[in-house]
């Protein structure tokens, strides 16, 4: 064992403090740290204002969310509910077609024919005629 002993810590160095750090007298008392005192008054108000404003934009947002949401679905259900009526209009329209031969006026000679006999005799008229369909 060696009779000298090494310090432990490094020690501590303190510099000479600059023109920066030194005062003079002209220049008043010091003033206080800022925000050393806190004043629970002011700290309530800022909080509860913020948990409020919170609080109604929150609000604000579910308001408009289900303002949307209802015009949207009435909007599809105005669209389902034409759509609907349109496509019962054209099954009955295509059911008539389909339908039996029907006097529309005998005395200008209107008749109602199923559309695929139509079909044939259009087809069967232009072969006749010699027309081609280009």
């Amino acid at each position: 064992m060696s009779a000298h002993r090494e310090p432990h810590e490094t020690p501590i160095v303190h510099e000479q403090p600059d023109a920066w750090h030194r005062h003079t007298v002209d220049e008043g008392r010091p003033q206080h740290e800022h925000g050393a005192r806190a004043k629970p008054a002011i700290l309530a108000v800022v909080c509860i204002s913020m948990v409020v404003s919170v609080v109604a934009m929150v609000l604000g947002v579910a308001v408009y969310f289900e303002w949307y949401v209802t015009r949207l679905k009435a909007q599809r259900t105005e669209t389902i509910t034409a759509a609907t009526k349109a496509r019962s209009e054209k099954e009955a329209a295509r059911s008539a077609l389909a339908g039996p031969s029907v006097w529309v006026d005998r005395e200008t000679g209107t008749v109602t024919i199923p559309i695929e006999r139509a079909k044939r005799l259009v087809v069967e008229e232009y072969r006749r005629s010699g027309a081609s369909g280009s």
